[in-house]
């Protein structure tokens, strides 16, 4: 495949977002396929590692060094973190509670070092179970540790160090071995307003090259998390193809890269946009929730209900007995919403 070819085919492919990042999407498969590939997968690792005693899962080994990335998509499925999670669950569902504890203590030993972000919520299995069991101190440890590790970022993916400055020198390097001065900034569905003004447009890198917009710092430097990816274009080969499929070429691109800085999203696309942010403040409700209900279990066990799920109900129907708890709670100076 010609260089053309190689520029138009990639751009004809669908893409996805993982983590803030783009990457090319793969093939869909069916269920059947899916479920063989899982299982693949688990048979491999439950002959690798002992998963079936604590001391075999305590002596799974933790890395030296973070994984670097593969290319692509990554195969979280297959990762021995995430099965542990799993296995985890599966150890809890049945009563078997040290089993539980390893699993999700070497899955969040394993976390960190692991090339796939993950979120806070996967590693606040271990303190939840704790405090199921009742054993807050415990719990107590081991949410100071997960809260150092995150920081003030508790509602967001592990930002990976030096990301930024990693990205943008391979696109240096690309540019200088390809002999262009001119980056594609993809196009992404779901974004910002401030992003949406800027995707889907070749730029100059530095600005020299007139007939493009020169490369907005706030795509270079900024660390957006909409998911715009920046690529080498090489003027007079590259083809760009824009959201609603029609191929560009020569002064088209140009005149397509040159349109308004405005936020042109679409009705669908600030849906959903609305979808994502509402799930977020429903994220952060439930948190609240979950921390509250963790409070009652060490602090109130008399009026806590058994379970979260049923405290939930109650809160969002606002019951008479929900109320009663708000009161005893502010008696213990704890502020329930």
């Amino acid at each position: 495949m010609g260089l053309f070819g190689f520029f138009k085919k990639r751009r004809a492919e669908k893409t996805m977002t993982y983590g803030g990042t783009t990457f090319q999407a793969p093939e869909p498969i069916s269920n059947e396929e899916y479920q063989h590939k899982r299982q693949k997968e688990i048979d491999f690792l439950e002959r690798k590692y002992d998963l079936s005693t604590v001391e075999g899962i305590m002596a799974i080994p933790v890395p030296k060094r973070k994984e670097q990335p593969t290319r692509g998509i990554p195969s979280v499925t297959g990762k021995i973190e995430y099965y542990l999670m799993i296995k985890g669950g599966q150890y809890e569902k049945d009563g078997q509670v040290e089993l539980a504890l390893a699993c999700y203590r070497k899955a969040n030993q394993l976390m960190p070092m692991s090339s796939t972000i993950y979120s806070y919520e996967s590693y606040v299995r271990l303190p939840r179970y704790l405090r199921k069991l009742r054993r807050f101190e415990e719990a107590r440890i081991e949410e100071a540790e997960i809260d150092a590790l995150f920081g003030e970022k508790k509602h967001q993916v592990i930002e990976e160090q030096g990301w930024l400055e990693r990205r943008n020198r391979k696109l240096f390097f690309d540019m200088r071995e390809l002999g262009t001065d001119l980056v594609e900034a993809t196009y992404i569905r779901c974004c910002c307003a401030e992003c949406a003004q800027y995707r889907e447009r070749v730029y100059s890198l530095s600005g020299q090259d007139r007939r493009f917009p020169k490369l907005p710092d706030a795509l270079l430097y900024g660390n957006h998390d909409c998911g715009i990816l920046l690529f080498p274009f090489i003027d007079g080969v590259s083809s760009m193809q824009t959201r609603d499929g029609k191929d560009l070429h020569g002064q088209r691109i140009i005149k397509y890269s040159n349109r308004p800085f405005i936020d042109d999203r679409t009705p669908d696309e600030l849906r959903d946009m609305e979808e994502i942010r509402q799930k977020q403040t429903d994220d952060a409700i439930r948190e609240r929730s979950r921390t509250d209900y963790n409070w009652l279990w060490e602090f109130m066990p008399e009026l806590c209900p058994k379970s979260f799920s049923a405290y939930r109900r109650m809160q969002k129907a606002q019951t008479e007995n929900f109320k009663k708890i708000v009161i005893e709670a502010k008696k213990h100076g704890r502020n329930i919403e």
